[in-house]
């Protein structure tokens, strides 16, 4: 062999050898070979065949061959020997070939084994690929390209009922159609399984003929970027269809039964409180007739009995609306302060009555114009301080408010009341708040309720984004701290507007000093003073305020008011006073003496004891404010009753037998407690009729000032009856009577065209409220019956300078309190009407309506008639933007004023103050 020839050899990639036949000698091996099977250089030369070639079948072979048998081979597996004794899988072939040598076999192979691995890989694939279409719950399809089938799994043959011998044939065609031919849209079936090389996802709901349904879902197989088919995945959700029309079922049922238990809340509502009203009503006309000792015992706790029931049916009202969320929160404007204050006003008489002292603060920081639900906040308050009151027997309520977070347009409230009641059980306080849950739930308890106060005031508090707590320590008191957020009106200062009360300017710096032994009154007290602008100081006992009082008196800084809380340890209020008198120094020093609600005392036997004008606690501002106008300032020299007057029945007014009003009610005796209730108010001009037809022909042929028209009427209900009026252009106002108390039913009310709404049983207090609201201003000159004055026109009708009977009316017959009014009306008119002419000056018609509409206000109040015309008139300049009407309408102005003060009554008055 020359060197190219076994330059040839060597350079093959597959092993080569020729072997002797007769011997099995390897008679030649390329380098291949040797570097394979790891032999040194010419070392195979001297082994037989059989060395190398260890498998049982090539042993066989060669011993063949060296009998005679020569057989060639083409693709045969085997396995060689290394020389490290391993083994290395091949592919070989044997071959015959002539020499001039003679016969030689040419064996020719190639390692095998990084296929063998690869094989084994593959194989090891396949098999977890089978294993996997198997386990999964869904049946697999696969199609390749050309439409066949590559792939399926058991449980898709199963889930489609394919036949055994239909899978044998191996027909994809057949089986193809016949999945198509079980479904019920065979066309998009079919659709859908021809497209195999579309690069979307897709899921199909396959309805079958036998009323199962398929969920079907694919996606593109891809072999590298290209699609080479599509893989299938079928899954049966007939029982999932089933479970969610059953579910669907079930909530349509539920809706159902949810509006049947509104309709039923709604019906039960009315039902309830139509013949509550006619007991609440009656007992009420009944107590103010004369009655005996024990007739007056059987009706309080009839009154009593009437009361709680309301309670109760309130109550349950209100959670039924909570748990089926049909309770929606309002979002109004309202002042937090005027709340608290009214709240106070309220249950300071209540807790007075069991020697309870009620006191709260606010801290100057609270934003006090807010928008929210102020009813029920209200709610939420009444609820707690009431709950307060029953269970403390002696010692202090507090009421306090504070900030805890202060955003741009929204502020959290932090609110805490706390008493020194009996207070709750620690076992107890767990579940205090759960529906129907009371400290004592035993049978003999002794004190009353339903158990859902709490229940609906802690959903309440979390309707406006807060939470609420409690501590309590048995015997020693209750503190319950809850947080409502609330939004800031638009423009609204970040503390309350005291300071701009325009009648205390003068007494900036005055000293005054309250004398309590409640902290909280104190620091409220002190507050409220210092924020109008006055030096306030507090101590805590008599025997402080008189080392106070004599220590800055010789400092030559004496108080000029010092307000006396009535009850305190030790000396009390009045015997302080006395001592403070007792010493001529102290004369330029003015006593206030601060009672509770349930004192009675006269102001006669006050003056004696040196008081100038008391006060009944809790103490609003505006009666604070009332009471220092008149001790520090020009007040007349009747004291006022800043907050004295006790709470009652609203005393009829003259004036109002004037006003005619309809009712509209089909029952009976709701008629007949309605035709009380307005006649004890003073009302005496009433038409009636019984349901809504009859309504529309009253009311469409007399003129009535308002109606009160019930809702639920047989014939023709209220909401249609205001309809018919309101096409028929009747403008009175009209006032919805419901026992409806519903989410929503106030708004279905309003939005049939009437102007407010009474919920039954309608109680003397709130109907009185309503009518004064829609009746009042029709006593005094509205502003359709104003002329207007205008230098270039003639007047038609002059208004009256000043009608002091429907002052008077208005203040419900209170001369002191008229005078009072009256007084801060003439100190501040001047000034008032000196900011307008500045405006006017100025060239801001802002500045002059708004002026305009204050002095407007102020003159409506006492019903200084001219002057509110012309107010208005300059109002109305402003805002078009005419400032030289509004200039020519001062001196019209300056005449009604000086008519004003000119007026009989005016000069009397004054005479009086004098």
């Amino acid at each position: 062999m020359n060197g190219l020839e076994r330059l040839l050899l060597d350079h093959s990639q597959n092993m080569m050898m020729l072997v002797d036949p007769s011997t099995l000698r390897i008679e030649l091996a390329n380098r291949v070979v040797e570097q394979t099977l790891g032999y040194a250089e010419g070392a195979l030369l001297s082994r037989i065949i059989t060395d190398i070639e260890s498998s049982l079948q090539d042993v066989f072979y060669w011993e063949d061959v060296r009998n005679g048998q020569y057989l060639e081979i083409e693709a045969q597996e085997g396995l060689y020997l290394r020389a490290d004794s391993s083994l290395l899988a091949v592919m070989k072939s044997v071959r015959l070939v002539h020499h001039e040598r003679g016969l030689l076999l040419f064996v020719e192979a190639r390692d095998i084994q990084h296929e063998r691995r690869i094989a084994d890989d593959l194989e090891q694939a396949m098999s977890q690929l089978r294993a996997t279409l198997e386990s999964t719950g869904n049946g697999i399809l696969v199609i390749d390209w050309l439409g066949r089938i590559a792939n399926m799994n058991r449980i898709f043959s199963k889930m489609w009922g394919i036949p055994d011998e239909l899978l044998s044939n191996q027909n994809d065609a057949a089986v193809v159609d016949f999945v198509i031919e079980h479904v019920v849209d065979t066309e998009a079936c079919r659709k859908r399984l021809q497209e195999i090389v579309d690069s979307h996802e897709t899921e199909d709901q396959l309805r079958l003929n036998d009323g199962r349904v398929f969920e079907c879902k694919s996606r593109p197989q891809y072999l590298g970027e290209r699609i080479i088919g599509r893989v299938f995945g079928f899954n049966d959700i007939t029982d999932r269809i089933r479970i969610e029309q059953e579910l669907t079922a079930a909530c349509e049922k539920a809706e159902f039964a949810n509006r049947a238990k509104t309709d039923f809340l709604a019906m039960m509502s009315h039902e309830i409180r139509t013949p509550l009203n006619g007991v609440v009503g009656m007992t009420s006309l009944m107590l103010d007739t004369p009655l005996d000792t024990e007739q007056l015992r059987y009706m309080e706790a009839i009154r009593s009995s009437s009361d709680a029931l309301l309670s109760i049916i309130n109550d349950t009202l209100d959670f039924s609306k909570i748990e089926a969320r049909m309770l929606v929160l309002e979002s109004i404007d309202f002042n937090l302060l005027a709340l608290l204050e009214d709240v106070s006003d309220l249950y300071g008489l209540r807790a007075a009555e069991k020697d309870v002292e009620y006191t709260w603060h606010i801290d100057p920081d609270v934003p006090v114009l807010l928008r929210g639900d102020p009813g029920r906040v209200r709610q939420i308050l009444t609820n707690l301080i009431g709950n307060s009151i029953k269970f403390t027997d002696a010692g202090t309520i507090a009421l306090l408010v504070r900030k805890q977070l202060d955003r741009e347009n929204r502020v959290v409230l932090r609110v805490e009341i706390r008493d020194s009641g009996i207070g709750i059980p620690q076992d107890r306080l767990e579940n205090i708040f759960a529906p129907f849950e009371q400290a004592d739930s035993s049978t003999t308890r002794k004190y009353g309720g339903t158990g859902l106060g709490l229940a609906i005031v802690k959903q309440l508090v979390e309707l406006m984004g807060g939470g609420i707590s409690v501590t309590s320590t048995e015997t020693q008191g209750t503190i319950f701290n809850l947080t409502i957020a609330l939004e800031k009106q638009a423009a609204a200062g970040s503390t309350a507007p005291a300071s701009a009360m325009d009648h205390l300017r003068e007494l900036r710096g005055t000293r005054i000093l309250l004398v309590d032994d409640n902290e909280i009154t104190r620091r409220r007290i002190t507050s409220v003073l210092e924020d109008w602008g006055l030096d306030a100081h507090a101590v805590a006992d008599a025997e402080a305020a008189l080392a106070r009082i004599d220590e800055e008196r010789g400092k030559g800084t004496p108080f000029r008011c010092v307000l006396v809380d009535m009850v305190m340890p030790g000396i009390g209020g009045e015997d302080l006073g006395k001592w403070v008198r007792a010493n001529p120094a102290n004369a330029g020093t003015s006593l206030v003496l601060c009672t509770s609600s349930a004192y009675r005392g006269d102001a006669a036997s006050l003056e004696r004891a040196g008081f100038a004008a008391h006060l009944r606690k809790p103490i609003r501002r505006s009666h604070l404010q009332e009471c220092l106008d008149f001790v520090l300032g020009k007040g007349s020299k009747k004291a006022p009753t800043a907050g004295s007057a006790s709470p009652g029945r609203v005393p009829a007014r003259p004036r109002r037998s004037a006003a005619r009003l309809l009712i509209v009610e089909d029952n009976a005796v709701n008629m007949l407690v309605l035709q009380g209730v307005l006649a004890k108010l003073g009302y005496d001009q009433i038409d009636t009729a019984h349901d809504g037809l009859e309504a529309v022909a009253a009311a469409n042929k007399g003129n009535y000032d308002l109606v009160l028209m019930d809702c639920q009427m047989p014939r023709m209900d209220g909401y249609e009856a205001t309809r018919r009026l309101r096409d028929l252009g009747v403008k009175s106002p009209i006032v919805a009577m419901t026992a409806h108390a519903m989410s929503g039913d106030r708004e279905k009310c309003l939005a049939a065209g009437m102007n407010d709404y009474l919920t039954k049983p309608i109680l003397v207090d709130k109907a009185a409220k309503t009518l004064e609201q829609w009746l009042i201003p029709s006593t005094g000159p509205s502003a359709e019956e104003m002329v207007h004055t205008d230098p270039g026109e003639p007047a038609k009708k002059q208004p009256e300078a000043f009608r002091y009977d429907a002052f008077l009316d208005l203040m419900g017959g209170d001369a002191s309190m008229a005078e009072t009014i009256l007084r801060v009306f003439l100190n501040n008119a001047p000034g008032d009407m000196q900011k307008l002419k500045d405006a006017v000056a100025g060239g801001d018609c802002n500045r002059v309506s708004r002026a305009a509409h204050y002095i407007k206000g102020a003159a409506a109040n006492v019903f200084a008639c001219a002057i509110q015309a012309v107010a208005m008139d300059i109002e109305q300049a402003g805002v078009s933007g005419d400032l030289d009407r509004a200039k020519a309408l001062i001196s019209t102005m300056e005449s009604a004023w000086q008519v004003f003060m000119t007026h009989p009554e005016i000069i009397a008055f004054k005479k009086t103050a004098a």
